[in-house]
């Protein structure tokens, strides 16, 4: 099996059928109010909303390259890996003093 990745800034580019069949395995979660709001917080110097897009789309990739049956709720799961409240954040994604 020969699998090729085209890093572009930290990720890699999708054919359209590849990134379309994962935006209609994502998209219910991407267009959630609440997931949304992960736009607003900093996680690993980048938004918590892409860094988990990232990591969703790279764990498609790697699911889809080795035929894991169950590639769909992978991918979902890497989405949503960081969705959590935290109450302990501040609305710039830090740590809050007590």
């Amino acid at each position: 099996m020969h699998v090729t990745i085209y890093i572009v800034r930290g990720e890699y580019r999708m054919s359209k059928k590849k990134t379309m069949e994962f935006y209609s395995i994502v998209q219910d979660i991407v267009d959630n109010k609440e997931f949304n709001k992960l736009n607003k917080e900093l996680h690993h110097g980048i938004t918590t909303y892409d860094h988990s897009l990232r990591v969703a789309k790279w764990t498609y990739k790697v699911s889809k390259s080795l035929k894991m049956k169950n590639m769909e709720k992978v991918t979902r799961a890497a989405l949503l890996h960081d969705f959590y409240v935290n109450d302990d954040l501040d609305g710039n994604g830090f740590q809050k003093l007590r």
